[in-house]
């Protein structure tokens, strides 16, 4: 059944797999869960891999930034939520939010994609009509992904 809404909701509860030996959430976990929600996001509007493969398309990660803002550990309840914005220069935004229990934020996902042609190898500026994506928001919340230099860098030694 496809759904062309532009928000994924989805409740998961934390399993021992996905924690460490404090059982605590490991950030990799944290990564793998947002990207299977932004596939079962783009599997609900019907863009599957096998869309995909008929377009000759893919989506390659061109930055992710991951800010963990909360504490979750084993056995959990999260709220984890995506959103994508409709693409700005070949630039796709995707950002999911993480949820605890009382609905505070414990972390979220910046991912920006690229989508190429999977012969010529170029990024596509505009994506090919018949992979269906419905309307999107103009933008959702971003990361900051400059890189800050030091105000007054020292020597850390000499050799």
């Amino acid at each position: 059944m496809e759904s062309k809404s532009p928000v994924l909701e989805k409740e998961i509860v934390l399993t021992d797999y996905e924690c460490d030996l404090n059982r605590r959430v490991t950030p990799g976990s944290l990564l793998r869960l947002t990207q299977q929600i932004s596939t079962d996001h783009c599997d609900s509007w019907g863009v599957t891999a096998e869309r995909y493969a008929e377009t000759g398309t893919a989506f390659l990660m061109a930055k992710v930034s991951l800010r963990i803002t909360g504490d979750m550990q084993i056995g959990d309840c999260l709220r984890l939520v995506t959103r994508p914005a409709a693409p700005r220069r070949a630039i796709f935004c995707r950002y999911t939010e993480f949820f605890d229990q009382a609905g505070r934020s414990a972390a979220s996902v910046d991912a920006r994609w690229i989508l190429v042609d999977r012969d010529t190898h170029r990024i596509l500026r505009h994506p090919p009509e018949a992979l269906g994506f419905p309307d999107m928001p103009e933008s959702v919340p971003t990361h900051d992904f400059a890189v800050r230099r030091a105000p007054s860098p020292e020597p850390a030694g000499t050799a």
